[in-house]
């Protein structure tokens, strides 16, 4: 159960709110001037307080800037939501400045209320999600890293390589247990009609975050597991493709680039786990659509002859120069360009993987015309044929795939 404070100079308005808040299952303190309130913050460390601004011995502005300034470190983060019968809007900007996470004018309808009481809650227990998840990340850093230096030392790299893909998939499996949780809360916000535009953006924000970490967190997954695990290794490239092409959409809808797919005719088996595929076509894929420019255009092909599947990736976009073109592989290389943002870990995944199950990449590329990637994989022995023709291109509708 969440405890919230309540502090305001009026005994009707405490009474209220106590009584609204209670019936909505929170329990409540109850306080009527500001030295109180302070008191009872440092004391009983509710989970949000409500301050009206103009109270005796302490304003709402003063308990305010002392919780964010002065308090004790663990409780500093307790969010604020603040009451006020002043319309002007210095006093709001004050506020706020002070470090108030809401603002409420009076009279206000006490749906409103706790639809901001809500929001506020869900707020800060994405907050700690996330501070529990770096804790965890420490932790495991500090138990992978001296696996890593044994391994150097001993030779004993199999047992060694073991435990640290183990450490890696826990790791993976609590990051992923916060990204669902916060994912779910900002989906919930998302759908609610009063949540205010401002508010609505920064959900966006949040759930587009969660769904690149989400990405990342299988990318390491698939890359530490050495391709060892027992799982078929036979695979529809053809499949796959689409299926990353049909997760670019969005992001290719946003920039305004045309995505044009280019199937075969048939499945295409090839010789990869199915989760390694699709990691590295996702990450080529992606990179095309996000180093694009505007009306840009991304073009990407799966054929097969004989013995191998081939699949090609070309776009419009910024391109790289002759230098650099080896580096774009290297671990936390990353191109700067305004409205992108990553960690530099992607194209260093796709070497990675490309290496240990044999695949073929070759890129081209001219600075300022756009790049080629090109990856060879293994067509998987049993469906050695004939090559089958591609189906041709229909023309491509902005941000959408075809064929």
């Amino acid at each position: 159960m969440n405890t919230i404070l309540v502090a305001d100079d009026q005994q009707a308005i405490v009474e209220l709110l106590d009584l609204t808040l209670t019936s909505h299952g929170y329990e409540v303190i109850s306080c009527r001037d500001g030295i109180t309130a302070r008191e009872r913050i440092r004391r009983d460390r509710p989970d949000l307080v409500i301050l009206d601004l103009m109270m005796p011995g302490l304003t709402g502005w003063d308990v305010c800037r002392w919780l964010r300034t002065n308090a004790p470190e663990e409780i500093r983060e307790t969010p604020v939501l603040m009451l006020t019968a002043l319309a002007g809007n210095d006093d709001r900007v004050k506020g706020l400045k002070t470090g108030a996470d809401d603002y409420l004018a009076k009279p206000y309808a006490l749906d409103e209320l706790l639809h901001r009481v809500r929001s506020l809650l869900e707020r800060s227990r994405q907050r700690r999600d996330l501070e529990t998840a770096q804790e965890r990340l420490k932790a495991l850093r500090g138990e992978i890293w001296p696996l890593v230096e044994t391994m150097s030392s001993t030779g004993n790299g199999r047992e060694c390589r073991e435990e640290i893909s183990f450490l890696f998939d826990t790791l993976v499996h609590e990051l992923n247990n916060v990204v669902v949780a916060i994912d779910g809360y900002a989906g919930l916000l998302k759908r609610d009609a009063a949540l205010p535009d401002p508010s609505r953006a920064y959900v966006d924000q949040i759930l587009t975050g969660t769904n690149r970490l989400t990405r990342r967190l299988e990318d390491l997954r698939v890359l530490t597991r050495n391709g060892n695990e027992a799982v078929p290794r036979t695979t529809d490239l053809a499949a796959i493709l689409l299926e990353v092409a049909s997760q670019s959409e969005t992001e290719a809808r946003e920039k305004g680039v045309d995505l044009a797919i280019t199937a075969a005719g048939g499945p295409v088996p090839v010789e990869v786990p199915a989760a390694v595929a699709r990691t590295i076509l996702r990450n080529v894929v992606q990179n095309a659509v996000k180093y694009n420019v505007r009306r840009g255009r991304v073009d990407v092909g799966v054929s097969r002859d004989e013995t191998q599947a081939t699949v090609s990736v070309a776009d419009t976009g910024i391109g790289i120069p002759p230098e650099a073109l080896e580096a774009v592989f290297a671990r936390g290389v990353r191109r700067d360009v305004a409205g992108t943002s990553g960690m530099g870990l992607g194209l260093y995944i796709v070497r990675r993987l490309t290496e240990r199950f044999e695949i073929d990449v070759d890129l081209k590329s001219e600075e300022g015309k756009g790049s080629v990637f090109t990856l060879r994989f293994p067509l998987s022995v049993s469906s050695w044929s004939e090559p089958q023709p591609a189906r041709p291109t229909l023309p491509a509708m902005k941000g959408e795939k075809v064929g």
